[in-house]
């Protein structure tokens, strides 16, 4: 809902997990992520930034 907001794009996203390690001051941050949005939605985002 909050990407939808910011974005206007209509994209379901599930974050299946989130490791954070952090080293000498640095912090590294992984997340296992997946989404769903039409084929259409993601058109135009990739057209929004130039890879299309």
């Amino acid at each position: 809902m909050v990407i939808r907001k910011k974005t206007g794009y209509n994209i379901d996203i599930q974050l299946n997990e989130a490791i954070t390690t952090i080293n000498d001051g640095k912090t590294h941050l992984h997340l296992d992520v997946d989404a769903e949005l039409d084929k259409d939605e993601l058109m135009s985002i990739l057209k929004s930034i130039g890879l299309n």
